[in-house]
C-alpha cells in the first residue's frame, strides 16, 4: 500500500476574505480557493466576505454574495455551490456509507458493534420501504445509529430506478419527500435531523433529475468507490475492489464508499472494517455531512476519476 497525504494546509487572511492555501505531496503549487464552511446567514449572504457563510442545500451563492436558486444565483460564476459531489476532496478521509436500510439481524447490530470498537463513524441511507420491517424494530436502530453519532440520510422511498423508469418530476418528489415523512409519521419519537442528502437507487440518475432533486432542497451525494457487496463477491475480493479502486485516485486522497448493510454477513463483507482500519491507517472516518464540508472547504467535490456513476453534471 502507497502512502496518501496532503503535506500541509495552510490558512491565510485577507482584508476581504479568508483563503485556503492546500500544498499537496505531488505538486508545489498552491490551489487557493475561498472558504464557505459557516452555516447560511438568516439575511442569505454568502461566501468568504460574510464570514464564510454557505447557503441551504439547493441553493448557490451568487459572484455577489446572495444565496438563492434562480439562474442568477446558479451558473458559471457561482461560489459556494454544491449540487453533487462523489468524494470529500483531496485530503485523507474516508467516508463510509450504507445504503438501504435492511436492518437486519444479526448484520445491523454486527456492524454497528463493529464501527463502535474500531472508532468509525458510518453514514446510512435509508429506505423504509427497500424490505418488509416491523417499524418498532426499525425506528429503534435509527435512534441507535444516531446515538452512535452516525448520519442518516435520503435513498428514496421504494428504491426505484428513476432514470430507468423515466420518472416525472412528481415520481420523484414522492421518492425524495417520502422518506422524511415516513420517519416523521412512523418514528416521531426518533430526532431525526433534517435529510439533505440523496443517493439514487443503483446511482441511476439522470442530470434533469438531480437538478431537480437540488429545488427539493438535496444535495445529491453519490461515491467513489463501490464495494460490490452486492455482487456476492468474498471478503478477498472486496478488499481487492476496494484497493483497485482507492489505488486508482492521486496521491492524498479521500473516498466515499458505498456498501450495503444487508450484506454485512460471513461470508460476506464482514471483515471489511478491520481492513480499513490497517489499509487507511492514520486517515479519519468521517460522517457524509463531515466528508461534504471537507470537500466544499477544498473547493474540490467532484473525484478526478472516470469512475460511475459521477455527480450528473452533463
Amino acid at each position: 500500500m502507497r502512502p496518501k497525504g496532503v503535506t500541509s494546509v495552510i490558512l491565510t487572511m485577507s482584508r476581504s476574505a479568508v483563503f485556503l492555501l492546500l500544498v499537496t505531496a505531488t505538486t508545489s503549487t498552491f490551489l487557493v480557493v475561498g472558504l464557505c464552511w459557516n452555516p447560511p446567514r438568516a439575511d442569505a449572504r454568502c461566501g468568504p466576505q460574510y464570514g464564510s457563510a454557505g447557503c441551504g442545500p439547493g441553493q448557490c451563492c451568487s459572484q455577489w454574495g446572495w444565496c438563492g436558486a434562480s439562474g442568477s444565483h446558479c451558473n458559471s460564476d457561482s461560489i459556494c455551490s454544491t449540487p453533487g459531489f462523489n468524494w470529500c476532496g483531496p485530503v485523507t478521509s474516508i467516508a463510509l456509507t450504507f445504503d438501504d436500510s435492511a436492518f437486519a439481524e444479526p448484520q445491523i447490530t454486527n456492524l454497528l458493534d463493529d464501527l463502535d470498537r474500531l472508532g468509525m463513524k458510518a453514514s446510512f441511507f435509508v429506505c423504509p420501504n427497500c424490505y418488509p420491517r416491523r417499524v418498532v424494530e426499525y425506528c429503534s436502530v435509527l435512534q441507535r445509529l444516531l446515538d452512535a453519532g452516525h448520519a442518516i440520510e435520503d435513498h428514496t422511498l421504494n428504491h426505484p430506478n428513476l432514470a430507468g423508469t423515466g420518472a416525472t418530476d412528481a415520481t420523484v418528489a414522492a421518492e425524495v419527500q417520502g422518506v422524511p415523512q415516513w420517519l416523521q409519521a412512523n418514528c416521531p419519537g426518533v430526532p431525526v435531523p433534517t435529510l439533505t442528502m440523496f443517493r439514487p437507487p443503483e446511482g441511476s440518475l439522470t442530470s434533469t433529475q438531480a437538478k431537480f432533486i437540488n429545488t427539493l432542497g438535496y444535495i445529491v451525494a453519490t461515491w467513489t468507490i463501490d464495494s460490490q457487496d452486492w455482487a456476492g463477491i468474498d471478503l478477498s475480493q472486496m478488499k481487492n475492489v476496494v484497493a483497485s479502486g482507492y489505488e486508482s485516485l492521486p496521491f492524498g486522497s479521500s473516498a466515499i464508499i458505498v456498501h450495503h448493510d444487508w450484506y454485512y454477513t460471513t461470508p460476506g463483507s464482514r471483515g471489511i472494517l478491520d481492513f480499513y482500519a490497517t489499509y487507511f491507517a492514520g486517515y479519519q472516518f468521517v460522517t457524509i455531512g463531515q466528508c461534504l464540508a471537507q470537500c466544499q472547504t477544498l473547493g474540490s467535490c467532484k473525484a478526478p476519476t472516470a469512475a460511475l456513476p459521477g455527480i450528473y453534471d452533463s
